[in-house]
Parts: structure tokens; C-alpha cells; sequence
């Protein structure tokens, strides 16, 4: 990651290319790297992602130009002049002879950009290939990220956060019909583990990065004399866009803060309801 980060630092416009078949996964770690510099970074993802979380993320849509090219070798053109009714655009080509159809080409323009970054291709040579098909982008730096560096790595635990994982572990309860872990951490649990709730976010990343968790992860925890506060982390980014609409949560997340609840039923309670709205199988 260091040698990505300089690499941005020194670039003046960056792209983040992903592929057609770019996953979740895939798109996540795009916007963990446009945090690094979010006024030079622009995603390029597939078409599809970027219309479904442009307002989840706050994503900015980088603007494509469509090319129509007429080779005038094939097919000498006078005069070009359009007309617009409604939504019809029609481009009038005056010339002498039978137009030949061949002379026409179509092509997408991206903004040109002095560094490339792959993520979501196989292999660095299928993001080489793809990059040379785009105009205008062969002279462009290219780093690709592979999948086995596509995230953060996690940093090692601490003691208390290690004694806080244990005794979360204990409370926790996999329901398999909503394809949940549910976990909750008392003021007792904190208490005994030396640890603060600013280690729950920290132990969602460990469990991440080592463990094949279900779809979604939610904790819950009572610290102090405060309410019951919780986290949901979850693999299917329309489950954390539903749960931002409905709890109207602005600043949306991966893991994303939940609203206080009086006490855990409470809590679990509400949510559950939400989820089965939306079951996760």
C-alpha cells in the first residue's frame, strides 16, 4: 500500500479501473483506495455498480464522451450538421457518392490520466490488454492489485482487544435463517476485558480478514451509563443501504453505526424486523 499511496501522491489524476465482472469485494476496495486522495481518485466501475451505490457512496460518475469516427478515406463527407427533436439526436453526413457504412467507427473516451489502478482482473496482463483497448491511455503508469492485496491488512490485536474478542465470541449466536451473527457485549464484558467500544470496529476487521463469517455481522454493546449502540457489517452492500435508508444514517459505512436502542431486546428486536424484510437466505 505505501507504494500505492506515493504513487497517487505524485500522480495528478488517478483512475481506479475495475472490470465488467468487478465483485462487491471488488468495488469496496476501490473506495478504500479513493479515500487516500477522493479530489484526484475517479472509479471506473462497471456500469451497473456505480448507478446501485452512486448514492449510497456518494460516488462521482466519471463523465465518458462517446465517439463517433468517419474514416473520410472510405467515404468523403462535405458537410456534417444535426438535428434534435425530443430525444432524437440525428447527424446529417452531405456527400456525393452512396455512403459506405464501414467508414463508420464507435468508440468511449475516458479522461485521460497519468495513473492506472487495476482492481478486480485475473491477472495483470487481462488488465493490460483492457487498458490498451481505452484511448489514450497507453502512456499512463499502471499498478495492479491483486486480490491477495486488494484490502488493508488488519493490524495485530492488542491485549484488551484480544480479551474483548474472547468474551465476544462467547456471546455470540449464528442464526442461519437470516444468515446473521448476532453478537452483544455487556458493560461487564468491557469492564473485565480493559478494553472501550472503539475496539469493536477493530475486532469486525480481524474477524473479516480471518474468518468465513454469513452474510451479515451485527454487534451490540451497553457501555457506561449509555444506551445500547451497534455495529452491522455485511458482505451484501444492499443489506447496508437498506438499514441506512430506513434508519436514516446519513453517513453511510461498511461496518455502519446503528442508532441507539434502550436495551438489547430493543435493538435486536427493530433489527429483526428489517431483516426480514430483506431475508439473507
Amino acid at each position: 500500500m505505501d507504494e500505492l499511496k506515493d504513487a497517487i501522491r505524485n500522480a495528478g489524476s488517478v483512475m481506479v479501473l475495475m472490470p465488467e465482472h468487478a465483485s462487491d469485494k471488488d468495488f469496496l476496495a476501490a473506495l478504500q483506495i479513493q479515500k487516500i486522495n477522493q479530489e484526484k481518485i475517479h472509479l471506473v466501475a462497471p456500469q451497473a455498480q456505480e448507478e446501485r451505490w452512486k448514492d449510497t457512496f456518494d460516488i462521482r460518475p466519471v463523465k465518458r464522451e462517446f465517439a463517433i469516427s468517419i474514416d473520410t478515406a472510405l467515404s468523403p463527407v462535405e458537410e456534417l450538421r444535426y438535428e434534435k427533436n425530443d430525444s432524437l439526436l440525428t447527424i446529417f453526413l452531405t456527400h456525393k457518392n452512396m455512403f459506405n457504412q464501414n467508414a463508420l467507427s464507435f468508440s468511449e473516451h475516458l479522461p485521460r490520466t497519468d495513473l492506472i489502478v487495476s482492481i478486480g482482473f485475473g491477472t495483470r496482463e487481462e488488465a493490460e490488454r483492457y487498458i490498451e483497448s481505452l484511448p489514450d491511455m497507453g502512456t499512463a503508469r499502471h499498478i495492479w492489485i491483486d486480490e491477495a492485496h486488494s484490502l488493508p491488512k488488519t493490524e495485530k490485536l492488542s491485549s484488551p482487544s484480544i480479551n474483548l474478542m474472547g468474551r465476544l465470541m462467547v456471546r455470540s449466536r449464528l442464526d442461519t435463517d437470516l444468515g446473521v451473527l448476532w453478537s452483544f457485549l455487556t458493560r461487564e464484558d468491557f469492564l473485565k476485558a480493559d478494553a472501550t467500544p472503539a475496539a469493536v470496529t477493530h475486532l469486525i476487521e480481524t474477524l473479516t480478514s480471518i474468518a468465513q463469517l454469513p452474510k451479515a455481522l451485527i454487534i451490540f454493546w451497553q457501555y457506561g451509563e449509555a444506551k445500547t449502540k451497534g455495529l452491522l457489517w455485511s458482505r451484501d452492500l444492499g443489506l447496508v443501504s437498506l438499514f441506512a435508508t430506513t434508519f436514516g444514517i446519513e453517513h453511510v459505512s461498511n461496518p455502519l453505526e446503528l442508532p441507539e436502542f434502550d436495551n438489547f431486546i430493543e435493538a435486536e428486536t427493530e433489527v429483526r424486523k428489517l431483516l426480514h424484510t430483506q431475508p439473507l437466505g
